[in-house]
C-alpha cells in the first residue's frame, strides 16, 4: 500500500532535535542573565555607595546587602536573558545553516520555538517565585541594613578632621586627639539656633562625649560662646567665656531603632497575597500604589514566556538581515515595551486606566507583534515587517559603505585584515554598549517612575536625570562592552574559518591580535578622558536630579552648609545660586572663621553673602561684616571694599564632591589635604582606580581574546564559559580589593593595581599558550 508522501514544514516534532535546540540555547541565556544580573547589580549597588565604600561599615552588613539586592535584579533580567539568550541562540544556528536543514527536514516555525518556549516557561516560574516570596524578603533586608548601617555610622566615635553633622542641631569639628587621655584636642560645635540666621559657636581646647543608654551629653573645657543673631535694631554679637559646658546632644541613633520597631513595611517588602489584600481593602492612595506593583509583579513573572515567544519568532524570521539584525530589533522591541509600560502606569496613577488594564497593555502589544510575526509572510503587515528589516540593512550598508573609504589609507595586505578586526571589535563595542545602556537606563527609569510620575514635571525631570546619567553609565559599562566586543568579534573570525585561513597562510596568531590590543589602548584612553572631563560634572548634576525626584522636588542642595578647615582657618558657606554646583570657584553665605591654634579659640570672623576663589585667595564680596574676639569683647565693623583671605588650597573646591564628581587630579589634592584617615583613604584610593582606567580594556582584551582564538581548538562552550568567569573574577576582584582598601587590611595602591597585574599576567599567559 502507497503512503502519501508528507509535504515540507507539515513534520511536527521530533524530540532529539528539540532536546539539541534547548542545549544549543540554554547556554546563551545563562550567560547573557549572567552578565545582565552582574551589570544591573552594579546599578543597583551604585545606589548604596555611602554604605559600600565606607570604611567604618562592618563587611558583614555589605556582603548581606549585596545579597540582598540579587533577587530583585534576577527577576528584572530573567525576561531579559530569555530574549537576548534565545535571539543570540537562534541566530547562532542560523549562521551555522542548522535552521536551514531543520526547515529541509520538515521541521516548522512552531516545533523550532518549542524549546524556547520552554525556557520562557521555566523562566517565568522562577521569576513568580522570586517575585512571591524571594523579592518581599530582599526588599526587608536592603531596609533593615540601611538603618542598620546608618546606626553603626552614629555609633563611630567622631573622627578629627572630620565635620561631623550627624546629630541633630550641631556640627561638630575636632581638630585632634590626645593619645594620652583620650579627650579630644581643639573642638568646634556650631548650633544654628533660628531660622532668621542666628548661630552660635563654641570653641574648647579639649572635650569628649559621655554616653548612657540613649542620653549623650557633650563636655567641654575651657570653652568660649559666641552667638550671632539678627535683631530689629541690627545685629547682635555676643561672645563669653563658659569654662566647662555641658550640652545634651540627641542622635539620630535612638530615631533610627524606633522606626526600625515600629515602621511598617513598605509596600515593595510586601508579597503578592498582602499586596491583593491592600490593593482592594485600604485606602484609595494605598490601593492604587498596591494595585501597580501587584499587576507589575505579576506581568513581570509573565514576561519571559511572552519574550522568549517574540525573541524566536524574531531571529527565526530575521533571515535576510545576519545574525546582529535580529538583536538589533529585540531591542528596540524591548525599549518599546517598556515605554508602553511606564506610560500604562502613569495612566493607572492618573486613574484614567485600572491597574489591571496597566499592565495587560504592553502584554497585549507584544502578543500582538509575536502573532503578526507567527502570521503567513503574505499578510500585508508582514510586509510592513519585511520592510523594516530591508530599512534596517540598508542603513547598516550605508554605514559600510564608509569603510570602505577608509581602506584607502591602509595598505593593501596586512591593513585590510587589521582594519577588519578593529573596525568589527568598535562595531561590536557600540552595540553592546547601546544595548546594555538601555536597560541600564530602563531598569534605572522603572525604579523612578514611582517618585517621577507622581510629581509636577517629573517626567522632564526624570529625562533630564537619565540624560545626565549617561557618562556614569558609559563608564560603567564599558567592561562588559570590550568584553563581548571581542568575544563576539574573534568568536565570529574563528567560526568563519577566517583564523584558520590567515594562520595557514603563515600569520601569526600574535599579529592576528594586535589590532585588538591597539583597539583597547585608545578605549582606554577615552575611557580616561570621559572620566576626567565629562563624567565629574555629569555625576554631580545627575545626583542633584536624583535627590529632587526622589525628595518629590522637596530637595534643595542650595540651602546646605557646607565645612571646610583650611590651615587656621575653617570656612562655612552654601553653593552660589548663580552658579549652582557645578562651578566650584564661588559660594554664598560664606563665613570665615580664623582659629588661634594654641587655645583653639576664636580669634575673627568674616562674613560675606558672596565670595569667589581664585589665585590662592579668597575674596569676599562687599559688604563684609568682620567680628574680631578679645577676651570676650567683641569688636564689629563693616568693610564697603571687598577683603581677600589667603588660603593653603581652594576651600570650595569640589563642594565636599564624592570621588565620582572629581577628576583623579583634585582627588589627588583631596587626599594630600584630608585631615582625616578615612577620607584620605578613600580618595587615595579614588587617585589609583582612576587611573586603572587607562589600563582596563586592555586586560580584559589580553584574557578574552585568546579564548575566543581557541574556538575551533575546543569545545565551543567552554571558552565562552572560561572568558565570562575570567571576567566576573576579574570585576569581582575589583571591589573585594576596594573593600579591604577602604577597611584598612590593605594598601590602596595595591588594591588598586593588583586586579590589574594579576589578571593582566593571566592574560599574557593565554595568548602565550594560543597555538599558533
Amino acid at each position: 500500500m502507497r503512503t502519501k508522501p508528507e509535504k515540507i514544514g507539515e513534520r511536527r516534532f521530533s524530540k532529539s532535535i528539540a532536546v539539541y535546540i534547548f542545549r544549543s540555547l540554554l547556554p546563551y541565556v545563562i550567560i547573557s542573565w549572567l552578565l545582565l544580573t552582574a551589570i544591573l547589580f552594579i546599578q543597583q549597588a551604585s545606589r548604596y555607595s555611602d554604605i559600600f565604600f565606607n570604611a567604618n561599615i562592618p563587611s558583614s552588613l555589605v556582603w548581606r546587602l549585596s545579597l540582598a539586592l540579587l533577587p530583585g535584579v534576577t527577576a528584572f533580567t530573567a525576561p531579559m536573558s530569555a530574549l537576548v539568550g534565545i535571539v543570540i541562540g537562534f541566530s547562532k544556528m542560523s549562521g551555522d545553516r542548522e535552521i536551514t536543514s531543520c526547515r529541509a527536514a520538515g521541521l516548522s516555525n512552531s516545533v523550532l520555538m518549542l524549546p524556547a518556549a520552554v525556557i520562557g516557561i521555566l523562566l517565568s516560574v522562577f521569576t513568580f517565585l522570586v517575585n512571591l516570596y524571594g523579592v518581599p524578603i530582599a526588599a526587608s533586608i536592603v531596609r533593615n541594613t540601611a538603618m542598620k548601617a546608618a546606626i553603626t555610622k552614629l555609633e563611630m566615635p567622631i573622627e578629627p578632621g572630620v565635620f561631623n553633622s550627624d546629630i541633630a542641631g550641631f556640627t561638630i569639628y575636632v581638630s585632634g586627639e590626645s593619645n594620652q587621655t583620650g579627650k579630644w584636642n581643639g573642638i568646634l560645635l556650631v548650633s544654628d539656633t533660628d531660622s532668621a540666621g542666628g548661630m552660635r559657636v563654641i570653641t574648647a581646647e579639649s572635650g569628649r562625649i559621655d554616653s548612657s543608654g540613649q542620653l549623650s551629653e557633650l563636655v567641654l573645657e575651657k570653652g568660649i560662646s559666641t552667638f550671632f543673631t539678627s535683631t530689629p535694631n541690627g545685629e547682635k554679637i555676643v561672645s563669653e567665656r563658659i569654662g566647662q559646658v555641658r550640652v545634651a546632644i540627641k542622635t539620630k541613633k535612638a530615631e533610627l531603632i524606633d522606626k526600625m520597631a515600629q515602621a511598617e513595611s513598605a509596600l515593595e517588602e510586601l508579597g503578592i497575597r498582602e499586596l491583593t489584600r491592600i490593593a482592594f481593602g485600604a485606602s484609595q492612595k494605598d490601593a492604587l500604589e498596591a494595585g501597580i506593583l501587584l499587576q507589575r509583579r505579576i506581568a513581570l513573572s509573565l514576561l519571559p514566556i511572552f519574550l522568549a515567544i517574540f525573541g524566536s519568532l524574531l531571529a527565526l524570521r530575521s533571515r535576510r538581515g545576519g545574525r546582529g539584525y535580529g538583536l538589533m530589533l529585540s531591542l528596540v522591541g524591548l525599549i518599546v515595551y517598556y515605554f508602553i509600560a511606564f506610560s500604562s502606569e502613569q495612566l493607572a496613577r492618573t486613574q484614567v486606566i485600572s491597574p489591571l488594564t496597566a499592565a495587560l497593555i504592553p502584554l497585549g502589544a507584544l502578543g500582538s507583534v509575536s502573532t503578526l510575526l507567527y502570521l503567513d509572510n503574505r499578510t500585508a503587515i508582514n510586509g510592513i515587517l519585511e520592510r523594516v528589516f530591508d530599512f534596517v540593512v540598508k542603513l547598516a550598508g550605508k554605514f559600510r559603505k564608509l569603510g570602505v573609504r577608509w581602506t584607502d589609507f591602509l595598505d593593501q595586505t596586512t591593513g585590510l585584515r587589521d582594519f577588519d578586526i578593529a573596525s568589527n571589535i568598535v562595531r561590536f563595542y557600540f552595540f553592546a554598549f547601546t544595548f546594555l545602556a538601555a536597560l541600564y537606563l530602563i531598569f534605572t527609569a522603572f525604579e523612578l517612575w514611582r517618585f517621577a510620575g507622581t510629581m509636577p514635571n517629573g517626567v522632564e525631570l526624570l529625562g533630564k536625570y537619565l540624560f545626565f546619567l549617561i557618562p556614569f553609565v558609559y563608564l560603567s559599562l564599558t567592561s562588559a562592552s570590550i568584553f563581548i566586543a571581542v568575544l563576539a568579534t574573534f568568536t565570529l573570525k574563528s567560526r568563519n574559518n577566517e583564523l584558520v585561513a590567515w594562520t595557514s597562510s603563515g600569520v601569526s596568531v600574535y599579529r592576528i591580535l594586535a589590532p585588538a590590543i591597539i583597539v583597547a589602548v585608545i578605549f582606554g584612553i577615552i575611557n580616561f578622558g570621559i572620566q576626567e572631563y565629562i563624567a565629574p560634572k555629569a555625576n554631580l548634576i545627575q545626583d542633584e536630579y536624583r535627590e529632587s525626584i526622589r525628595s518629590r522636588g522637596s530637595y534643595d542642595r542650595l540651602k546646605q552648609r557646607f565645612w571646610v578647615a583650611d590651615g587656621s582657618r575653617i570656612f562655612a558657606f552654601s553653593p552660589s545660586p548663580k552658579t549652582g554646583l557645578v562651578n566650584n570657584k564661588e559660594a554664598a553665605n560664606v563665613y570665615v572663621l580664623e582659629m588661634d591654634k594654641d587655645e583653639f579659640s576664636l580669634k575673627s570672623v568674616l562674613r560675606s553673602q558672596n565670595s569667589r576663589y581664585e589665585l590662592g585667595q579668597v575674596t569676599l564680596e562687599p559688604p563684609v561684616k568682620i567680628a574680631r574676639v578679645y577676651n570676650g569683647s567683641v569688636e564689629n565693623s563693616i568693610s564697603a571694599s571687598p577683603v581677600t583671605v589667603s588660603t593653603e588650597s581652594d576651600p570650595f573646591a569640589a563642594l565636599r564632591r564624592k570621588p565620582s564628581q572629581i577628576n583623579a587630579f583634585e582627588a589627588r589634592s583631596r587626599a594630600d589635604s584630608a585631615e582625616s584617615e578615612t577620607e584620605k583613604v578613600i580618595f587615595e584610593f579614588s587617585v589609583h582606580k582612576k587611573w586603572t582606567t587607562l589600563f582596563v580594556p586592555l586586560v580584559i582584551t589580553l584574557f578574552t581574546a585568546p579564548l575566543a582564538v581557541s574556538l575551533n581548538l575546543r569545545r565551543k562552550s567552554f571558552p565562552l564559559a572560561t572568558a565570562l568567569i575570567l571576567w566576573l573574577a576579574f570585576m569581582g576582584t575589583i571591589s573585594l580589593f576596594e573593600q579591604l582598601a577602604l577597611a584598612g587590611q590593605m594598601s590602596t595602591a595595591a588594591a588598586g593595581w593588583l586586579p590589574i597585574v594579576l589578571f593582566g599576567l593571566a592574560g599574557i599567559f593565554l595568548v602565550s599558550r594560543t597555538q599558533t
